[in-house]
């Protein structure tokens, strides 16, 4: 009977602890908002968001298109939207398009602080889709320095805030910026930005394949280089000639 009482009033004493506990537990400055406080029109939102990113990823156009339109009527400045709308028109090869969309959202985002950093790599994207390697990579190089930027410390001392470094996007645009070097016929730097790229996407064989496809590359660029060298180092055919 002891022990019974003595249990009935912890748990009292752990219920009356957990009501006493204040509403913005457990931490005060957190930027989540409690679920209580998400409106029904806000988790309708996120459900057409994430159907619409299921019907990209099962390239259904159709429907796809049907779920990104029901989200930008609901919310037409939600930049999230956009970003799919554009991913949508980029599938069907409309890429002036897509970019003209993309150019219609460059805004910050309160959502996304990285949010320059992916509108950078979108565009990379497109251009990749469009065979121009080089444009592309530039792209990714400013995705890059953005996504620096979000991730360096500050200047008075304070600390990376948690929810910047869960937008760190480096690896995936060094593999992005990697692939447009190896394709544009720079090998060293595409090796160069597979091996940071490795240091988070090490199980992924794709990058392990293009890392070693850039290291064959680099090599024929080094055997051409030798070779073009030696070429012009020998004297010229009629520079011997006795003139009579």
């Amino acid at each position: 009977d002891g022990g019974r009482e003595n249990g009935s009033a912890e748990s009292r004493d752990s219920a009356d602890g957990a009501s006493s506990l204040p509403s913005d537990w457990p931490n005060k400055r957190s930027a989540r908002r409690p679920p209580t406080d998400i409106s029904p029109e806000e988790v309708r939102s996120a459900l057409n968001l994430y159907k619409a990113k299921l019907a990209l990823l099962a390239r259904s156009s159709k429907s796809s298109k049907r779920e990104i339109k029901t989200t930008l009527n609901a919310c037409a400045q939600d930049t999230t939207g956009l970003f799919l709308k554009a991913n949508n028109e980029s599938l069907r090869q409309n890429y002036r398009k897509a970019m003209k969309l993309l150019s219609n959202c460059n805004q910050r985002s309160e959502r996304d602080p990285n949010f320059a950093a992916l509108y950078y790599n979108n565009m990379g994207c497109i251009h990749h889709s469009m065979r121009r390697h080089t444009a592309a990579a530039f792209y990714f190089g400013r995705a890059l320095r953005e996504n620096a930027s979000l991730c360096a410390p500050a200047a008075n001392g304070e600390a990376v805030p948690l929810t910047h470094f869960s937008c760190d996007r480096r690896s995936e645009l060094e593999y992005n910026r990697g692939l447009q070097l190896l394709l544009a016929g720079k090998g060293e730097a595409a090796f160069a930005c597979f091996h940071a790229a490795l240091k988070l996407l090490h199980r992924q064989p794709r990058a392990w394949l293009r890392a070693g496809e850039a290291c064959i590359a680099a090599h024929l660029e080094r055997e051409q280089a030798v070779r073009a060298g030696r070429a012009g180092s020998r004297p010229s055919a009629g520079g011997g000639e006795m003139l009579g």
